[in-house]
């Protein structure tokens, strides 16, 4: 048997799959570390990821540039049924962090620390 190590994308790719809930960390350290998960760039949103042929790709052309994004991550929307597929940005406070998501239009937030979705009134006036 041959140990080989399953690369990142593949990683992320397989949970994106099966609609996982996950972050895999792609960035810095550093800034990973911090509590607050905003999502910035879309990589998928819909029913089946499955049915993206392109999906792989995207993911292995955001991992060349991890100086871009601190991580990837996904997320079912149990309301809408849409799973989303998200490269993201960390931040240490929470206001910076929904000062940002609200710029980016974003429906929420995550919360490492407490591991839950925090929701967003994002309406525009």
């Amino acid at each position: 048997m041959r140990n080989e190590q399953i690369s990142k994308t593949q990683v992320i790719f397989n949970n994106a799959m099966y609609k996982q809930h996950f972050t895999i960390e792609i960035g810095s350290k550093e800034v990973v570390s911090h509590r607050y998960v905003v999502s910035s760039y879309n990589l998928y949103t819909g029913k089946n990821p499955s049915s993206d042929m392109q999906l792989f790709k995207k993911i292995n052309d955001i991992i060349q540039k991890t100086d871009v994004f601190d991580s990837i991550g996904g997320w079912y929307n149990q309301y809408t049924e849409n799973y989303f597929l998200d490269c993201n940005f960390h931040f240490y406070d929470i206001k910076t962090a929904i000062q940002f998501a609200k710029q980016q239009e974003q429906i929420a937030i995550f919360d490492k620390v407490e591991n839950k979705v925090i929701y967003l009134n994002n309406t525009k006036k």
